[in-house]
């Protein structure tokens, strides 16, 4: 008896076991079935697509312009004596100083096509697909220190010249920079920017009278509002600005100005 029992127990555990295995076993399909990617989006696809529209796009517009240059300069210049690096070097000089956002269409052509050409180094070595492909090469350009990730010499040699290729349009992009800073610097040292003031007092021309009809305006308008003299002169803006800091500081004339702020500008007053 009690063995039957005992056996009884053991095939009623044997159901329980069972019972839970096919459970786990469910629980792993499902799980398994919910792990599967499913179909695409419409702008998952749409996202895949757009960077190789935008690459045809911008290989196209490259072709045209290429194009018409070779065409102006074949008409415009035709029995003229000139090596073709002197003709690229002119129109460059051409487009530089007509166009003011030539700078930024050339630094980000050159990115492009140094991404462009990496990309397809890389798909050509055999290390991926040409999307994952076009990723890595804009890391490297952005980081120079991504190619510490490559295994392989030729993928090494790849990776390397597309990162100097980045760090070169990298040092392009701060010269550019620093020299559009400095050209907006001197242009407000040459005082030809606009003047927003409002109910000011102008007056036109600079001579040795004016530090004196400046400081009788400003001791006239003492207490009043539009205080703001604005001179406009053919000299240039530091030489009035520093005439007038100089009477300011010589303790001797005793010259003021009474709260009244001076602007200079130079130009015709004419």
């Amino acid at each position: 008896t009690e063995v039957a029992k005992e056996l009884s127990e053991l095939k009623a555990l044997r159901q329980e076991t069972e019972k839970e295995i096919d459970t786990l076993k469910e629980k792993m399909r499902q799980a398994e079935i919910s792990e599967q990617p499913g179909e695409d989006t419409p702008l998952q696809k749409l996202v895949e697509i757009l960077p190789f529209g935008f690459i045809a796009a911008a290989l196209t517009a490259q072709i045209r312009f290429v194009t018409r240059e070779w065409e102006y300069a074949r008409k415009s210049y035709a029995g003229s004596q000139f090596t073709f690096g002197e003709l690229i070097l002119y129109r460059l000089d051409h487009y530089l100083s007509t166009e003011p956002f030539f700078k930024t269409l050339l630094l980000a052509n050159a990115a492009f096509l140094i991404i462009l050409i990496g990309a397809s180094l890389l798909v050509l070595s055999g290390q991926g697909d040409f999307g994952n492909e076009l990723w890595v090469a804009w890391t490297l350009v952005a980081d120079a220190g991504t190619e510490s990730d490559a295994t392989g010499p030729l993928e090494r040699a790849i990776d390397l010249t597309i990162s100097v290729g980045g760090l070169m349009v990298f040092a392009l992009l701060v010269g550019f920079v620093t020299e559009s800073v400095v050209e907006q610097v001197e242009d407000f040292k040459k005082g030809r920017s606009r003047v927003l003031e409002k109910d000011h007092t102008v007056m036109l021309g600079f001579s040795d009278k004016s530090l004196s009809i400046i400081e009788q305006i400003a001791l006239a308008r003492i207490g009043q509002e539009g205080r703001t003299i604005v001179v406009l002169a053919e000299k240039p803006k530091d030489v009035l600005e520093n005439t007038l800091n100089a009477a300011l500081n010589d303790k001797d004339r005793g010259f003021q100005l009474f709260g009244t702020e001076v602007i200079f500008r130079t130009g015709d007053p004419a």
